[in-house]
């Protein structure tokens, strides 16, 4: 069966998109859904979580969330082997953080208290995970939390931080402490595996985390001879 690709545009700035005859040109949906962020930056979050609540009733195979800058945090190459795996029908895996630079993991008092209002539970280990939330979700992940979570998520954006948190002016803590509970979210450990050792990833998905990286032993040198 052909593979049905829709996309969703969550607008902050009330503009269209310049290239927006181009894009439907690409998909069979192009859907531009406005949303108002008010005074306080809720950067990826707010559009995130509209999408979740809002389709929680008609989720895709898969969804994968991207930021406005989705390029400066990816490599276009991964993104090409997930979506060639989505073409064939072969991608076995539930989630897959698409972003390439890894975040050390760490814990704070805002963080943990943060989780637990999320989770009803609090931190197990360390949070870890990549960089700047842009990822896919099985449909079966994303029916695996109750709406009410979703719900509970996006109000949180427009809530008082607790009092552990100390809030940076115009910014959104709670966006910020879900940056590092995406994965958590859908479903994988706290600290995330880094994508070359993860179980849940197919071996065409285990790349190195870092380009200079070899799986030689070390002081290895590498050779090509060319027939």
């Amino acid at each position: 069966d052909e593979v049905v690709m829709q996309l969703f545009v969550y607008e902050k700035c009330s503009k269209q998109p310049e290239n927006l005859d181009a894009l439907r040109g690409r998909f069979q949906r192009v859907d531009i859904v406005p949303v108002e962020d008010g005074d306080v930056r809720r950067d990826e979050c707010s559009g995130y979580l509209r999408h979740l609540v809002d389709h929680y009733e008609d989720p895709p195979d898969f969804v994968m969330f991207f930021q406005a800058d989705a390029g400066d945090h990816m490599q276009w190459g991964y993104l090409s082997l997930v979506m060639r795996a989505i073409e064939r029908h072969a991608l076995q895996a539930e989630f897959v953080h698409l972003n390439h630079p890894r975040l050390v993991a760490s814990l704070s008092p805002c963080r943990a208290k943060v989780f637990e209002q999320v989770f009803d539970r609090p931190p197990r280990q360390m949070l870890g995970s990549y960089c700047c939330a842009q990822f896919l979700v099985s449909r079966s992940r994303w029916l695996a939390n109750p709406l009410e979570r979703y719900q509970r998520m996006n109000d949180m954006l427009f809530g008082e931080s607790p009092p552990e948190c100390r809030d940076i002016p115009g910014h959104s803590t709670h966006c910020l402490m879900f940056e590092v509970y995406w994965h958590v979210l859908f479903g994988e450990p706290d600290n995330l595996p880094e994508r070359a050792e993860n179980p849940g990833l197919p071996l065409m998905l285990r790349t190195r985390d870092l380009e200079n990286e070899s799986y030689l032993p070390a002081g290895s040198s590498l050779f090509y001879q060319l027939a």
